[in-house]
């Protein structure tokens, strides 16, 4: 929106050029003045050189050709000085309207916080997890969960040299339902032929990857990281079709290729994240402990609740959902055909993401108001959460 708008003049453009403006006609009008009264006490002899006497002299007297480079030196000197107090212009002729100024818009993320994401919750089917989750915790909505953090984001692993099973952080009192779980939803049997019981490790022998991206999505990566192997989990789905995160869509899809069959299809999984009031909207169901249930006004409010008690709470809300559908194995799949299913899908449950003001967010806003200037916070953050 802000990179399609027209570039207005700043005011000490304005002034400059109104000042021009100025210095042309008054220059203009005493070099015709003096023209004519030249002619008359010459009685218009030597026209060309009262001409050239009258404008040229004017023209140069009058015009200041030095004052390109005494207003840069100026508003150079005046830059230097806001950048000693930590404050940075992107267009120097504006430094000399920041007196003036009585409203701020200021980005959140990064300028009013931290910049430091930490999934601090999650929520699936009106069950809370705070933090990491328990023995109790760690039921298949769960694990469906962790699998799209880590494998519907963006952020990547630095080092992808991981070998061996998937492996699932445990404790010492770890019991067999969570392992019949671990079964169910990500173990199994794998093509390496690597079993569940195999694929289950001490959490002192799970090693954290290093990563290369910032903000939300690393904070679901590490979040995950600390209850599945992410780098080797990314290496077991086939990812075939990817949709990436936008301002308008507010969700990132991945296509992942699950199974081939014998007469040219295939079954796919889709893997949504997004807002979650976008991706709610897409969906007909919702996993629950006991498996999957429709979406009634029931589930819907206790959405709604956990939704504004999170948000009201200034956490950032992300939802996951997914899908199964079979297509032919040569397909390619394309947004404006439609080709692949972004309705009735399977809502699986949010998290709750922190990102903590600066220490310093506090006074500088207090400081603005006792200066009558008000400040405004600019976030695509739903607006429960802004507040």
């Amino acid at each position: 929106m802000t990179t399609g708008q027209k570039d207005n003049k700043s005011l000490l453009e304005l002034q400059m050029i109104r000042f021009v403006k100025f210095l042309v006609v008054l220059a203009t009008a005493i070099a015709l003045i003096a023209f004519i009264i030249g002619g008359f006490v010459h009685k218009w002899k030597n026209v060309i050189q009262l001409l050239c006497n009258g404008f040229l002299v004017c023209a140069i007297g009058m015009v200041p050709c030095g004052f390109p480079a005494t207003v840069t030196s100026i508003i150079t000197v005046v830059a230097r000085r806001l950048a000693s107090k930590q404050v940075y212009l992107k267009k120097l002729d504006i430094c000399e309207a920041i007196g003036s100024c009585n409203i701020i818009a200021s980005d959140k993320t990064g300028t009013l916080t931290k910049n430091v994401m930490t999934v601090t919750d999650v929520w699936y089917c009106n069950h809370k997890v705070p933090g990491l989750p328990n023995d109790e915790d760690l039921t298949d909505p769960m694990y469906r969960m962790l699998e799209i953090m880590g494998i519907c984001n963006s952020a990547k692993f630095t080092d992808q040299k991981k070998k061996g099973p998937l492996m699932v952080e445990v404790g010492p009192s770890t019991g067999e339902k969570m392992k019949t779980a671990m079964k169910s939803m990500i173990c199994g049997k794998n093509k390496d032929g690597f079993d569940a019981e195999s694929q289950i490790v001490d959490i002192n022998t799970l090693d954290l990857s290093e990563k290369s991206a910032l903000g939300t999505e690393v904070a679901m990566l590490r979040y995950s990281d600390k209850l599945v192997d992410l780098a080797q989990l990314q290496r077991e789905n086939d990812v075939v079709f990817e949709i990436p995160f936008n301002s308008r869509r507010k969700w990132h899809l991945l296509i992942i290729k699950d199974d081939e069959l014998p007469n040219g299809e295939c079954q796919y999984k889709l893997l949504i994240k997004g807002a979650s009031e976008i991706v709610i909207k897409m969906c007909n169901d919702i996993y629950t402990k006991e498996g999957v249930t429709p979406i009634t006004d029931t589930e819907m409010a206790h959405f709604d609740e956990a939704y504004s008690f999170y948000g009201s709470n200034g956490r950032r809300i992300i939802g996951f959902a997914e899908t199964r559908f079979m297509a032919p194995s040569n397909i390619k799949f394309d947004l404006e055909k439609g080709n692949f299913p972004l309705t009735d899908l399977t809502f699986v449950g949010f998290c709750a993401i922190m990102d903590p003001p600066k220490d310093e967010t506090a006074d500088a806003i207090k400081q603005c108001r006792e200066a009558g200037i008000k400040v405004f916070m600019v976030t695509g953050d739903h607006q429960i959460t802004g507040k």
